[in-house]
């Protein structure tokens, strides 16, 4: 009985040292060149600004005013999160400017897809899932190319992050995340508005963070939308929304109003006091068109309803 104890520890021992020694899941960056044609900037701009609004990390915020609005149009890194956040450790956000040393600039564009999709880097690592890739795998073949083809004409900004410090057992979880994304992926068809809300849902991150996880970040089974999910930082200490259409959710909600709550957003921040903001990046969303945000709507109403009452003055 002993020994076989000690074999399994040795085993399990033995597997955390080769995942953790031999990196994530993970095959060679595809043989990608991507043409910035007009129409695709102008896609790539939508998504990146407004959709997957990127800026809500890699750039710097003021949150002493609503939203956090962005200090620079630049896309040269944001906030570090660590201990005092929730995080095992310390993570920052990463320049995503065209600067050949300090940002992307010298990326390919087969590695800038394999990191935004995969979650691995340039150099085979695995990537912080506070980048959400995990809901980017999600995203189209077509809007893949159009947010790296925007990508690639930021100016450059030359500014070294930090590259942030994790404990043993954080890297390992880490590592075990990042999966392959070898097929083709295609978005639904826009007429078919509640598959296309589903898509939009995902990749802006409504699922991600409207959905409670457990201990290693995993999403809770039958809570999917139910919000209740805690995020601490600059901005101070909230929850995330119910979404479902139960009661305690968006139940008595109209799609005018859904909408109508991300575009009259004020383009003119308030002033708030220290710790009472939102992480809710309501100033990028309020661009997004009311086609998309209605069939995000239209998604949301055909969930399964989930009763989960939130303190209202804590649930954003």
């Amino acid at each position: 009985m002993v020994f076989a104890l000690v074999g399994v520890v040795l085993l399990a021992l033995g597997v955390l040292g080769f995942t953790q020694i031999g990196g994530p899941d993970r095959r060679a960056a595809p043989i990608l060149e991507i043409a910035a044609t007009p129409k695709l900037l102008a896609r790539g701009e939508y998504l990146v600004e407004h959709v997957l609004v990127c800026r809500a990390c890699h750039a710097d915020r003021d949150w002493s005013r609503f939203g956090g609005p962005s200090n620079s149009s630049a896309l040269a890194g944001g906030d570090c999160l660590d201990v005092a956040d929730g995080f095992p450790g310390r993570v920052c956000a990463p320049n995503l400017s065209s600067d050949d040393a300090t940002g992307i600039g010298a990326w390919t564009d087969g590695e800038l897809a394999r990191a935004i999709r995969e979650g691995v880097d340039r150099d085979g690592e695995a990537l912080h899932p506070r980048m959400p890739y995990g809901d980017y795998a999600y995203l189209s073949d077509e809007d893949l190319y159009a947010v790296i083809a925007y990508l690639g004409e930021q100016p450059a900004v030359t500014r070294a992050t930090e590259e942030g410090e994790l404990s043993f057992l954080a890297r390992y979880r880490m590592n075990a995340r990042p999966k392959p994304v070898s097929e083709r992926v295609l978005a639904p068809a826009r007429d078919d508005e509640v598959a296309y809300g589903e898509y939009l849902a995902r990749v802006s991150g409504c699922i991600g963070c409207h959905s409670p996880t457990d201990e290693r970040q995993d999403p809770i089974a039958g809570m999917s939308l139910a919000g209740g999910r805690p995020f601490v930082g600059p901005w101070g200490d909230v929850l995330s929304t119910n979404l479902t259409p139960h009661e305690t959710g968006l139940g008595n909600i109209t799609r005018e109003d859904f909408v109508a709550r991300f575009t009259e957003t004020s383009t003119v921040p308030r002033p708030v006091e220290a710790g009472e903001n939102t992480v809710m990046p309501w100033l990028d969303y309020a661009n997004m068109t009311e086609a998309d945000l209605g069939a995000i709507h239209a998604y949301l109403q055909r969930v399964a309803p989930v009763p989960n009452a939130l303190p209202v003055d804590d649930a954003q």
